[in-house]
């Protein structure tokens, strides 16, 4: 018979390891990182048929980087939706680089 205390400490170990994944993907507080590869976003431009002066929108737009993308690459005008204070607040910051370089 396994002694009450392993069994703790497995449960624990258990818990322990659940709680570690959740802190490291992101779950409490919103889906993670996970930004799109390029050869996916010229996939969208090609379905989408972008042409300059196009408006593209992103929610959900992290760190803005698939709007800078299409921005520079396409010469669209980029708006993009975030909630995570962090990553709103670095999309402004980009987003004012990003106008600085496509000028």
């Amino acid at each position: 018979m396994v002694a009450p205390n392993i069994i703790l400490a497995a449960v624990l170990v258990a818990m322990a390891a659940f709680m570690i994944y959740l802190f490291l993907s992101g779950l409490p507080w919103g889906a993670g990182y996970s930004p799109t590869p390029k050869r996916q976003l010229n996939a969208a431009a090609l379905l989408l048929q972008l042409k300059e002066g196009d408006t593209v929108y992103d929610l959900g737009s992290g760190f803005g980087k698939a709007l800078i993308f299409f921005a520079m690459r396409y010469h669209t005008s980029a708006i993009g939706v975030e909630i995570d204070p962090l990553r709103r607040s670095c999309l402004l910051y980009t987003s004012d680089a990003a106008d600085d370089l496509t000028r």
